[in-house]
């Protein structure tokens, strides 16, 4: 986003080598004066202003098994956000016509949906995305808004059936992703 827009951006983190980290990362770079982080929660994260973008990878499992790892464990499952509370956390934070943007496992979109909608949060876009065309999917991006509007569905495919990057991955990631 920095490297998109001029816009002021805050990043928050609840595990302290991860803040540590990534506040190092953000100073190596070109846009170290967009880039503001917070270490805390989401849910106890109070900014004065509010933001017309939220964008979130929150952990994803639920009731799996989990690593020995407690710090991956925080990162990876719901123990430290449930969905509702992030919900609760993004809605708190988002100005008036703002968006949030989440990626999620796939199979865990329908309970998403479920909470979203004791919240009067919406998705307004999805994009599942799978390994290859024969692969089912695994996550899905989405944008939701507190505006209830026709939603647009696609897909896309990381790899084509000849195992290369598709177009699409790589129109999609191509000012980002060094690999290609």
């Amino acid at each position: 986003l920095a490297q998109k827009s001029q816009a002021q951006i805050d990043a928050v983190e609840i595990d302290k080598n991860a803040y540590i980290q990534a506040k190092g990362n953000f100073n190596l770079t070109d846009w170290k004066e967009q880039i503001n982080i917070h270490y805390s929660s989401i849910t106890d994260f109070k900014s004065p202003k509010k933001y017309g973008l939220i964008i979130c990878n929150p952990p994803f499992y639920e009731n799996q098994l989990k690593s020995v790892d407690a710090a991956r464990n925080k990162a990876m499952h719901t123990i430290t956000l449930a969905y509702e509370d992030f919900i609760i956390a993004a809605k708190n934070n988002l100005a008036p016509g703002g968006s949030v943007a989440v990626l999620l496992p796939y199979y865990a979109i329908k309970k998403f949906e479920e909470t979203l909608s004791n919240h009067q949060i919406f998705i307004c876009e999805k994009c599942d995305v799978s390994h290859s065309p024969k692969h089912p999917y695994f996550r899905s991006m989405v944008i939701l808004s507190r505006v209830k509007k026709v939603s647009s569905e696609n897909s896309i495919s990381i790899k084509n059936n000849n195992n290369f990057y598709s177009e699409e991955f790589i129109d999609l990631l191509k000012n980002y992703y060094l690999n290609f």
